[in-house]
């Protein structure tokens, strides 16, 4: 009966690389399976937007993503003009206007990737609905996912209590969450275990989400 589990479990992820359960399996023991994983499944360009409030881990998830990936890292904090920055700094959240010039600098990075062919992952909190529309706009909807890293309230504030950001005042935490828009096309993943654990669910679950894009 385990056996038979196992081989439900390995084979939906890896049909639409032309390959049976079993030679994956057999292929993924040994000290190399985890790059073998990695391999097979970004060999098609995709484009993975990492969001959720500040503290939910979208960086340090996304770097390391990124690197498994072989894919181009970005962190959307890092785009932000000078206004912004101080604006957040001093404890006011942003309006739509202060984000609309932002994630249309985002959108222009992420279509740079897919018409150059890139694996691309980014960072970005990305809390309404329609800052993920103009986020997405101009990408074909196979080639870009959502993951959205969901985490307790009470270890979002003791993560940005133990943390430095150059811009992101803690105090921010709440009107985040009060202007998170729950996605609903969007793979959530609960952060509330080692980096490398999420990111292999991660890894594990985008194929069943959008394998056209993997």
């Amino acid at each position: 009966m385990r056996q038979v589990q196992k081989q439900r479990a390995v084979g939906p992820l890896y049909t639409s690389l032309g390959q049976s359960p079993q030679r994956v399996e057999q292929e993924n023991k040994g000290p190399n399976a985890r790059s073998i994983l990695t391999d097979r499944m970004f060999k098609q360009k995709m484009i993975v937007v990492l969001m959720g409030v500040t503290g939910s881990g979208k960086s340090t998830i996304g770097k390391l993503l990124a690197s498994r990936a072989g894919a181009v890292f970005a962190d959307a904090d890092d785009y932000h003009p000078p206004a912004n920055k101080q604006k957040m700094a001093a404890g006011h959240p942003l309006n739509d206007e202060d984000r609309q010039p932002w994630l249309e600098t985002l959108n222009k990075l992420m279509q740079g990737w897919y018409k150059e062919g890139k694996n691309g992952v980014l960072a970005c909190s990305a809390l309404k609905q329609k800052y993920r529309d103009t986020l997405a706009a101009g990408i074909p909807h196979d080639s870009i996912t959502f993951v959205w890293l969901d985490a307790p309230e009470a270890v979002l504030a003791e993560r940005l209590a133990e943390r430095h950001h150059e811009f992101m005042n803690p105090a921010l935490l709440q009107s985040q969450l009060d202007t998170l828009e729950p996605p609903a096309d969007a793979l959530r993943i609960v952060n509330d275990r080692p980096p490398e654990q999420v990111v292999q669910s991660i890894l594990n679950k985008i194929p069943a989400t959008n394998k056209t894009a993997l």
